[in-house]
C-alpha cells in the first residue's frame, strides 16, 4: 500500500482542503483516478466558497513522460504502463493536467517557493527508493553542450533517478 493526497488550493498556493488516502498499488489506474476524483468531489463540497478549477498536478512516483504525462515503465505500477494520466485528467475536469515525477514537482515548488533562486539546485526524496528533482544547467556528455532544466517557464526539468534495493543488488531507473 502507498498514499494518495489529494489537495485543493487557492491562487495564493494557500491550502484550502486536504486528504490522504492509501491505496493499493495492484488496482488499475481507472480505479486509482476514479479514487482521485471521488476525494476531489468531497474536499470541494465541504468548501465554503470553492474557487474555480484551473488545472491538474499530478505528481507520481515512478518514471513519467513530461510533458504528455504518460507513465513508462513503473517499476511498482504494473499495470499502470503506458497510461496518459494527464490526458484522463484533461478529459474528466475539462482544463490543463500537468503530470510529472512527484520529486521533479517538488524541486519546482521548492525552486519557485524560494523566489527562483538558488539558480542551481537539487532536491533529493528518500522513502521506498532515492529520487532527484535537479534544476539548473548540466553539460550533455554525448553532445557537449550545456543544457538547462529545472523551472518549467524558463527551463526545462531535468530527469528523475531512482535507486532501489533488487535482491541485493542496486538497479537505477531513469526518466530522462
Amino acid at each position: 500500500f502507498s498514499h494518495i493526497r489529494v489537495a485543493i488550493f487557492d491562487s495564493a498556493q494557500r491550502i484550502l482542503a486536504e486528504e490522504v488516502a492509501d491505496y493499493d498499488l495492484g488496482r488499475p489506474p481507472a480505479e486509482v483516478m476514479a479514487q482521485i476524483e471521488e476525494t476531489y468531489g468531497r474536499l470541494l463540497s465541504g468548501l465554503r466558497k470553492a474557487p474555480p478549477l484551473r488545472g491538474v498536478c499530478i505528481g507520481l512516483p515512478t518514471p513519467v513522460e513530461y510533458p504528455h504525462g504518460v507513465l513508462v515503465a513503473p517499476p511498482d505500477l504494473p499495470h499502470w504502463d503506458g497510461f496518459a494520466v494527464s490526458d484522463h485528467f484533461e478529459a474528466r475536469m475539462g482544463v490543463p493536467c500537468w503530470t510529472d515525477n512527484e520529486v521533479n514537482l517538488m524541486a519546482v515548488g521548492e525552486h519557485l517557493a524560494r523566489g527562483g533562486r538558488p539558480d542551481d539546485m537539487i532536491l533529493v526524496k528518500i522513502g521506498k527508493g532515492i529520487g532527484a528533482g535537479i534544476i539548473g544547467e548540466t553539460l550533455d556528455q554525448q553532445s557537449g553542450e550545456v543544457r538547462a532544466f529545472g523551472g518549467r517557464q524558463r527551463k526545462r526539468l531535468f530527469s528523475h533517478v531512482e535507486i532501489r534495493e533488487c535482491h541485493g543488488n542496486e538497479s537505477y531507473s531513469t526518466n530522462p
